[in-house]
């Protein structure tokens, strides 16, 4: 954990786990994981931003959630473990971590949504968007939510890079 290496990094742990982490801490009236933010993000993105925005939580598959206000507590110690993952799983991709700026924008659109949908700030779209990933993804079972992301992330890559593909990137069991 102390010095990730891009060899460590597969797709299908990154799907596992962040499929398992609720949003927000826990701290919403129903489950909503990090992966279905993850697909929230990538359906908001343009084109040539997908695959940063399938994986710009990846860090979290092996780090886990951490809370924004623990994050700025516990500063440079979080975020230099932070940044080593990205590096490991951007260069893993052969994606650009320099267009984590760039999705930035659509991560905090993503963010509103959720929070406006959850806590019922105002009627929020988030539901009609998720609806593209059928059936209903917050109604979903885990390992179907997972393979979805995979799945999508799998012909991504094999549309803008086929060289990447192979099983022991992805995890061979999709």
């Amino acid at each position: 954990m102390k010095e990730p290496t891009a060899k460590m990094i597969v797709l299908q742990d990154i799907a596992v786990s962040l499929n398992n982490i609720c949003r927000f801490g826990g701290q919403i009236p129903e489950f909503y994981s990090v992966l279905q933010h993850s697909l929230l993000v990538y359906a908001l993105a343009p084109k040539e931003l997908a695959g940063v925005a399938l994986l710009h939580d990846a860090t979290e598959g092996y780090l886990g959630d951490v809370i924004k206000p623990l994050k700025v507590i516990l500063d440079y110690s979080y975020s230099d473990i932070e940044k080593r993952f990205q590096k490991a799983i951007f260069e893993r991709f052969s994606l650009d971590e320099s267009l984590m700026s760039a999705i930035k924008r659509y991560d905090t659109q993503a963010l509103q949504m959720e929070h406006d949908y959850f806590f019922n700030i105002r009627k929020s779209p988030l539901k009609h968007i998720l609806d593209m990933f059928k059936p209903d993804v917050e109604r979903r079972s885990p390992f179907i939510v997972d393979t979805d992301w995979v799945k999508i992330y799998k012909d991504l890559v094999y549309e803008n890079c086929p060289n990447l593909l192979n099983d022991e990137l992805i995890g061979g069991a999709i």
